[in-house]
């Protein structure tokens, strides 16, 4: 898997890092961080205050960033041909990144699935 981020505020979700041409969702995104990123949150969730529950439950002694990122989908490459258009719908990743900015925490808050990601080395 390989998300890429654009600056234009476009983004890449590749299910194969080693295949770019193929099977990946594309759209835009919107980044959130410090204060927006608590907020934005709270608003997703079902936690009236999620920035204190991220400091009650000592997350921040391990990650010190929290980020969230929204993710507006338009549509999916499949087969190499086809190109589906979706309806543009919000997807939210919750971030949290360490103090050497080498390792981020995710969670897709949709699917609940948990992503580990590490830097490349370039």
């Amino acid at each position: 898997m390989l998300f890429v981020f654009n600056d234009d505020g476009t983004y890449y979700w590749y299910r194969d890092a080693s295949n770019l041409k193929d099977d990946y969702y594309y759209g835009q995104y919107l980044l959130y961080d410090h204060e927006a990123a608590f907020k934005k949150a709270s608003e997703i969730s079902e936690v009236k205050d999620f920035k204190k529950q991220y400091y009650n439950q000592e997350i921040n002694k391990k990650y010190s960033i929290f980020y969230v990122i929204e993710l507006k989908e338009k549509g999916v490459k499949t087969n190499l041909i086809k190109d589906y258009h979706i309806p543009s719908k919000a997807n939210y990743l919750l971030m949290a990144l360490n103090d050497q900015k080498d390792y981020l925490h995710s969670l897709n808050w949709q699917s609940q699935s948990v992503y580990n990601l590490s830097k490349e080395k370039s």
